[in-house]
Order: C-alpha cells, then sequence, then structure tokens
C-alpha cells in the first residue's frame, strides 16, 4: 500500500426502525460535507445534512431494499430514497459508480474523516451560525452537486406564525408560536434524521393545525421505546410533525421542514454523551450528557 492510499474500510447502515441495512465496503475519502440547502434540511428534516464518500466502493443490500422508496422531482437532480416504514433518509437506488456518498447519521461505526466542510451556506437554516473558520469547499464538490444559483423553495407562510411542509409540497401545516428548540444527539435521532443530530421544535397541541396533507402523514412508533417515534409524507419521505406528548399536547417540529424562521434557536444539545464522535459541537450552547432533569 502506498504511503498516501486510504485504507479499506467496512461500514454498516441502517434506517431508524433497523429493517433496511445495508454494507459498503471502500477507501473512505477523508471528507466530509454538511450540506444546508433547503430540499436536503426538508428531505432529512434537520439543520443540515451530512454525507460522507467511499473511493472504489462496493455496496450491497444486508436487508430490506424492498422497503425502500424513492421520489423524485424536477427540482432535483437524483432522487431521494427513504425507508418506507420509518422514513430515514437511506441510499439511493443507484449504488454504482468510483465513489458512491452515504448519509453519516445512519452508519453504524463511521470513521471520523479529516476534513469536514460546509456546502451551500447561503441556503443555510436561519437558526444555524456557521463557525467562523468552517471551510466551504466549493472546489470539492462533484460538478453534479455545483448550482449557485439555487433558489429556496416558495412556499407561502401566514405571518405570524410558524409554518412548515415537507418536499414535495403534499403536507404542510402551521402553528402560533414555538415554545422550545433543542438539538438532540441521541443515537435515535441520528438514525431517524440520517444527520449529525437533530433540531427539534416544540409547539403546543392546540396552537397546531395541518394546512394540506395529514392524510398523507405516517406515524412509525419505536418499539419499546416510551415516546420516541417518526412521523414523515409517504410521497417523498419528508420528516414532518408528531404528537410527541399525549398528556401535554405538545408537538414535535423536525426544524428542517420548516419554511419561515421560527423566531427562536435551539437552547441546548442534550444527549451529547450519544452524540457522533465524527462530529463537534463548536457552539457555546449548554450541553447535556442526557436529557435534563
Amino acid at each position: 500500500m502506498t504511503a498516501n492510499r486510504k485504507p479499506t474500510v467496512r461500514v454498516e447502515g441502517r434506517c431508524l426502525c433497523g429493517q433496511a441495512r445495508y454494507q459498503v465496503d471502500g477507501r473512505l475519502q477523508g471528507l466530509m460535507l454538511h450540506c444546508h440547502c433547503q430540499r436536503c434540511r426538508k428531505h432529512y428534516g434537520s439543520t443540515f445534512a451530512s454525507f460522507v464518500g467511499f473511493e472504489d466502493a462496493q455496496f450491497h443490500w444486508l436487508a430490506g431494499q424492498e422497503r425502500i422508496q424513492t421520489f423524485t422531482s424536477e427540482e432535483l437532480i437524483h432522487a431521494r430514497a427513504f425507508c418506507g416504514s420509518c422514513g430515514s433518509t437511506m441510499p439511493g437506488p443507484d449504488t454504482s459508480g468510483p465513489v458512491h456518498g452515504c448519509s453519516a447519521g445512519n452508519i453504524l461505526d463511521m470513521p471520523k474523516p479529516a476534513t469536514v466542510y460546509h456546502f451551500y451556506l447561503k441556503g443555510k437554516a436561519p437558526w444555524f451560525t456557521a463557525p467562523s473558520d468552517a471551510p466551504h469547499l466549493y472546489q470539492l464538490v462533484h460538478p453534479d452537486y455545483r448550482d449557485p444559483g439555487l433558489q429556496n423553495l416558495n412556499r407561502p407562510c401566514t405571518a405570524g406564525k410558524v409554518c412548515g411542509s415537507c418536499l414535495c409540497g403534499t403536507v404542510s401545516f402551521e402553528a402560533e408560536k414555538a415554545v422550545a428548540m433543542r438539538n438532540c444527539h441521541c443515537s435515535r435521532c441520528r438514525l431517524s434524521r440520517s444527520s449529525a443530530f437533530a433540531t427539534n421544535l416544540f409547539v403546543a397541541g392546540d396552537d397546531f393545525h395541518w394546512r394540506s396533507g395529514a392524510d398523507s402523514v405516517v406515524n412509525y412508533r419505536l418499539p419499546d421505546a416510551q415516546r420516541f417515534g417518526s412521523a414523515f409524507c409517504r410521497h417523498c419521505g419528508s420528516l414532518v410533525p408528531r404528537l410527541v406528548r399525549a398528556d401535554q399536547g405538545r408537538i414535535n417540529i423536525p426544524a428542517g421542514c420548516l419554511d419561515c424562521d421560527p423566531g427562536i434557536v435551539p437552547g441546548e444539545h442534550i444527549f451529547v454523551g450519544s452524540a457522533a464522535p465524527w462530529f463537534e459541537i463548536q457552539d457555546s450552547l449548554p450541553q447535556w450528557q442526557a436529557r435534563p432533569s
């Protein structure tokens, strides 16, 4: 092996429900891309989507390939794929080629990359502030993903309210005001969002209503979990709001699906004891090893 040749690794990934699992053998590129475009934020339901690439990769499904659904649109360069049972973003139908890209959040033992960079910061979420020294290595992005003229989706919002929608636009909602917002780093949230962490916005149930597509929302509850689950659009796989506390009537909104500035920013990081070893928290928000008491 030459001095500059990267070692071959084997990684496994899975969705939240665990019914879809895959394996990748290849040479880790050593790069991780955090994409901030609105389309990625909507599909992943997160503040940004995190991708890693494997060179000379061999990909195969271990289980559940038949559960993978895809969404295509003229507004997308590539199809978006997701588990039809739990909504986690999964590898797309095209798994060939010299470089295979994966969503980092659903890789179980993800090696730490040498270089991390942020892409398409012009589309970033209003609650996120990029680190001042965050590299934006545009020249490293594959030409198919370069689109400096990419515009955010033009979705209607009611003034003074919290509004959002899925990627395909079938599901939309609005709420009167946000109650709280936090970043969660637990392994369940990472598998659900297929990204570094989940940014969750909470609103009161009485203040929330569906504007369209309520009958297109699939609700998944994780077995043996007290409250954890996901809700997603059956057509495009985007994560959407779900009832998280029936006794309190509280709604959990995956922040990535928002169409407007919620007027609030995350107040803390929770479950950092379970955080992805490849992600470094760089802000000054309070951090809790688990859930604050």
